[in-house]
């Protein structure tokens, strides 16, 4: 049985060892080089800027009863949300005010690889059903870790590196406990409609958080496999 509690102790774990990862500590310190913010910035950018891609795939596959759950998000990406905002381009504001405008490019590209390469050539997952569900588990522990660590994350990167607060919006919005709830519904109703079982469940969890997830996409110790938003 799909256990909410177990994979939220699993997500708050990761993000422990994150905030104590060494890198994680001298970039919130302000004892990293300049350069090192960028890289930060720049392995961000690789792990979510296919994100309105990641959603679209979810969104296609995802139940009737959980579908209406990604809209706001869709909306979000296509930039037609009331409110203006547009997540993917709140996270290149962040990096045009780092200076990395001239990657931009070369980073969206680079994002499409990543997801070419998850959905195409993937032999981590044998059906797209599993696909989607490990795609759900990796989105939904950035979210609950952007919940806990995006304003200490927005703090280093306005304090040490320069980038003013109305350019990180997209660390401080992205995580919020009700995203997180949701996204975590989400995974139950879509694990109840394709009939998981359970030990499926545990294998796919087991595979996708095998490493450090948050360690291994921010720090770029990864070997690349599913996708978060």
């Amino acid at each position: 049985m799909f256990s909410r509690a177990a994979l939220c102790k699993r997500y708050l774990d990761d993000a422990e060892q994150l905030a104590a990862n060494p890198v994680f500590r001298t970039l919130e310190s302000g004892r990293a080089d300049a350069s090192c913010y960028d890289t930060f910035l720049r392995h961000v950018a690789q792990t979510h800027l296919h994100g309105p891609q990641t959603l679209a795939l979810l969104f296609s596959i995802a139940p009737p009863e959980s579908a209406a759950r990604l809209v706001p998000d869709l909306l979000e990406a296509l930039k037609t949300k009331s409110d203006g905002w547009h997540r993917p381009g709140s996270l290149e504001a962040s990096l045009i005010a780092a200076g990395l405008a001239s990657e931009l490019a070369a980073l969206r590209a680079q994002a499409q690889e990543d997801f070419d390469a998850i959905v195409c050539a993937n032999p981590q997952f044998g059906c797209l059903r599993d696909l989607g569900l490990a795609l759900q588990i990796e989105a939904v522990g950035f979210d609950f870790l952007l919940e806990r660590m995006g304003r200490r994350i927005a703090d280093f990167l306005q304090r040490y590196a320069g980038l003013p607060r109305d350019a990180l919006g997209w660390f401080l919005r992205t995580g919020s406990p009700s995203r997180t709830a949701e996204g975590l519904n989400g995974m139950l109703i879509y694990i109840e409609h394709y009939g998981f079982d359970p030990a499926a469940v545990d294998a796919i969890v087991d595979t996708v958080l095998l490493e450090n997830l948050f360690v291994k996409r921010y720090f770029a110790m990864r070997a690349l496999p599913s996708a978060p938003l």
